[in-house]
């Protein structure tokens, strides 16, 4: 290549560049709206997408700063606390007249600002479930999870018609429930218009192989899940144990549970399957 051509050929980049300068960027680019009073990073490409359509308009999505783990405790013993396989080992559906899998959804802010489970509502007043695998410890537990509805008050967003159960395996071979209560001593939260509450049951011992926790909305209203903990049991602050409910003892299954636990252990992964009694 003779210098002459050289020339040519960085007076071309060169013009190339400018060019490319004076056109500017695609317009799908993020923008910042400096006259607005929260002058935070807007995308101008939200799309309105059918996964928002059962929930509401999807709002503008927003840049946050989110650590990876987001507020999860590394020693959180939910086989899936990401809901990351909402049908496959971590939680399993549990609905009869359900087409499709409940949403894993990501919104700005949740409790423990990771992902979510969104349990749509059904037409008909049928059962929304769902079903989430815990590895046991021998050491005390504490398991809790947050539940939430979208409404418009505090009213509307009871949660009536939902329930928590905790189903424990013991050393020989019995199966108990524990029943999650309303933590008294943790504020109810609202955030992306969805009232938030904690149910707990503090103190889980003796149980051994996998345990798995059932949450129900029935009738179907549309119920997110968040956060689901399972931890090494932790004295409470003095006075502060006076303010919550000690939940009742692990109690017998009844013929519903002995049932659906049947069911369920038929579609749960080999590899989850709870301890069976030594037949000898």
């Amino acid at each position: 290549m003779t210098i002459r051509s050289i020339r040519h050929f960085g007076l071309l980049v060169l013009v190339l560049l400018a060019t490319s300068m004076s056109t500017g960027c695609p317009s799908n680019e993020i923008t910042t709206d400096a006259s607005s009073a929260d002058a935070s990073i807007v995308d101008a490409a939200t799309q309105n997408d059918q996964l928002f359509d059962s929930i509401g308009e999807a709002p503008l999505r927003r840049l946050i700063e989110r650590p990876f783990f987001g507020q999860m405790p590394l020693n959180n013993r939910f086989f899936d606390p990401q809901f990351s396989m909402v049908t496959g080992a971590g939680w399993l559906q549990i609905c009869e007249t359900c087409t499709e899998g409940p949403i894993r959804l990501f919104l700005p802010h949740t409790p423990d600002e990771q992902p979510l489970l969104y349990l749509p509502a059904l037409s008909e007043e049928k059962a929304h479930c769902a079903w989430g695998a815990i590895k046991s410890n021998a050491e005390s537990t504490d398991v809790s999870i947050w539940l939430g509805r979208r409404a418009a008050s505090a009213q509307e967003a009871q949660l009536s018609g939902v329930s928590a159960t905790l189903y424990l395996y013991f050393q020989d071979g019995t199966q108990r429930a524990q029943t999650l209560l309303a933590d008294s001593a943790e504020p109810r939260q609202v955030l992306e218009d969805i009232y938030w509450y904690r149910v707990v049951a503090e103190e889980v011992t003796g149980s051994i192989g996998w345990s798995y926790l059932y949450v129900c909305d029935q009738p179907a209203q549309g119920l997110y899940l968040a956060a689901p903990r399972a931890v090494a049991h932790q004295e409470s602050k003095s006075g502060e144990e006076d303010q919550r409910l000690r939940p009742p003892p692990p109690r017998p299954l009844t013929a519903l549970e002995r049932n659906l636990l049947k069911r369920m252990e038929k579609r749960k992964q080999p590899v989850l399957r709870s301890p069976q009694p030594d037949p000898s």
